[in-house]
């Protein structure tokens, strides 16, 4: 059946049921349950493609009131999606690099508060494109996208969690540094190392693998926040030194270390203001596997 006679069958005939198959099979998946013995169970990123979405700027109005549907949460409250209440020019596609995603695809909700209570799912039968709080998964062909709307609809957002471990979750919780945007940037890198390298289950293990290949350390230090350490360490012997040196030692703007770097490694007790200048704690050389220097009368308090 095609997307567009499933379309028709469910408007005239609402809920339909089927006879049970005579027999019946563990899938090897708890959260599926049996299947049909003739059925195969296979993981999603072997049978799909996920593709994520964006928001051009809002500013720009050139990019918007065009023809193009732009589907966000809001526009899924129906099985079917043929037109979104918002939508995007030509330009937009061609200056924002958002992609305009062929049909079918299964569309779902994977953050946002409507998650809260419920999982909307449906499937595109015209060219689309999407927000960032969405997946367009495009399924091979001998995949009917319209037995995998309902499975998913049946399975509600129990699908997300079951490929989240809640030990990976945590894992990026305590390197994004308490701020939920960095969380959700995390997350998404997570995700598509998972995708790529794994069998789509989220681990705390991938998560850590991810992450330290992403260069985020377990204290949610990033790559810059451990050159900025290092210089102060290794070119300043731990300071004092003022902001304006460590940024002609790295080659990076001081207002972007002052900014960006230096209020998280403050927060978290690896660099201290003196009125001399920034010194490097204790804490610092241990993190970055550094022997800190004995103190002196001038720096006991940062080293005892």
């Amino acid at each position: 059946m095609s997307v567009s006679d499933a379309g028709k069958a469910e408007a005239a005939t609402g809920v339909r049921r089927f006879e049970p198959y005579p027999a019946y099979k563990d899938s090897g998946a708890e959260w599926l349950g049996a299947i049909p013995t003739h059925w195969d169970a296979a993981k999603t990123w072997r049978i799909s493609d996920a593709t994520s979405g964006a928001t051009p700027a809002k500013e720009e109005r050139g990019f918007w009131d065009g023809d193009i549907p732009w589907v966000s949460p809001k526009d899924m409250k129906r099985r079917f999606i043929q037109s979104s209440e918002d939508t995007i020019t030509e330009r937009a596609l061609a200056e924002t690099g958002i992609k305009l995603i062929a049909p079918p695809v299964v569309l779902i909700v994977v953050r946002g508060m409507i998650l809260a209570h419920t999982f909307p799912v449906a499937i595109t039968t015209v060219p689309v494109t999407i927000n960032q709080d969405m997946k367009a998964l495009h399924f091979r062909r001998d995949v009917d996208p319209v037995f995998i709307a309902w499975l998913f609809e049946g399975l509600g957002k129990g699908i997300l969690g079951a490929v989240v471990e809640d030990a990976a979750a945590e894992e990026i919780a305590r390197r994004a540094r308490g701020t939920p945007r960095i969380a959700n940037r995390l997350l998404r890198r997570v995700r598509d190392y998972v995708q790529v390298m794994a069998d789509g289950v989220m681990t705390s293990s991938l998560a850590r693998e991810a992450l330290d290949r992403e260069g985020v350390d377990a204290r949610g230090l990033d790559r810059l926040d451990r050159r900025f350490l290092t210089a102060m360490i290794d070119q300043y012997g731990g300071g004092p030194v003022g902001i304006e040196a460590v940024a002609a030692t790295i080659n990076d703007e001081a207002e972007t270390l002052s900014e960006m770097v230096e209020p998280y490694l403050l927060k978290i007790g690896f660099v201290v203001r003196t009125p001399s200048g920034r010194r490097a704690t204790r804490e610092a050389y241990t993190h970055l596997g550094k022997q800190p220097p004995a103190p002196s009368s001038s720096q006991g308090a940062l080293f005892e």
